[in-house]
């Protein structure tokens, strides 16, 4: 099996209360992502889905780790419940550590599908409980570099309640320089 026909496919994605809108929309699109890969990678494809909330919160990640089988990932999506958050900013930095934790597979290609609505903590976002530092340790800088150094390509798809600059430039960091792609959606249509 040649490099190019394994992948490890982490979904990443928000999980507070603010994506209640959004969460049945992006369930249908790493749906059809799953669907997208199947059937040209077969057991090459292995997904993890890692739900993160905020620091705030009784539990701050939700992590079901690989798995090949497409009907237990299937399952995993549909059983995400949005909960929590206190401020703007969410724990997206503790999601994408979960990310680089798991136990990727030497030699498959790695991202990260990285799904929210609000931005990391000190990045500037409004009514951040932490604008100084994330509780993480980690700034917007790091996690991008580290993400890139450890061959990780982040594809963002902000989910926009209006305009969010910070949102945007922040989502548009992390994926970017990763050599991933960044996408915004308005709406649960979007």
């Amino acid at each position: 099996m040649s490099s190019l026909s394994r992948l490890d496919l982490a979904f990443c994605i928000d999980l507070t209360s603010s994506m209640s809108s959004f969460i049945q929309a992006a369930r249908q699109r790493m749906e059809s992502i799953l669907d997208e890969l199947q059937k040209p990678l077969g057991e090459g494809l292995r997904v993890a889905v890692v739900g993160y909330h905020d620091h705030c919160d009784p539990q701050l990640l939700d992590i079901a780790g690989f798995e090949r089988s497409i009907p237990a990932i299937r399952k995993t999506l549909n059983g995400l419940k949005v909960n929590g958050g206190g401020d703007g900013p969410e724990a997206v930095y503790s999601g994408l550590h979960a990310c680089l934790e798991l136990p990727w597979k030497p030699g498959a290609y790695r991202v990260v599908v990285l799904v929210g609505d609000a931005p990391p903590h000190a990045c500037g976002g409004n009514g951040d409980s932490y604008p100084k530092q994330d509780p993480s340790g980690y700034n917007l800088d790091e996690m991008a570099n580290t993400l890139e150094t450890e061959g990780v390509f982040v594809h963002a798809l902000a989910m926009m309640h209006g305009s969010d600059q910070v949102l945007e430039q922040s989502f548009r960091r992390l994926s970017v320089s990763t050599g991933g792609s960044y996408s915004d959606a308005k709406d649960a249509s979007g």
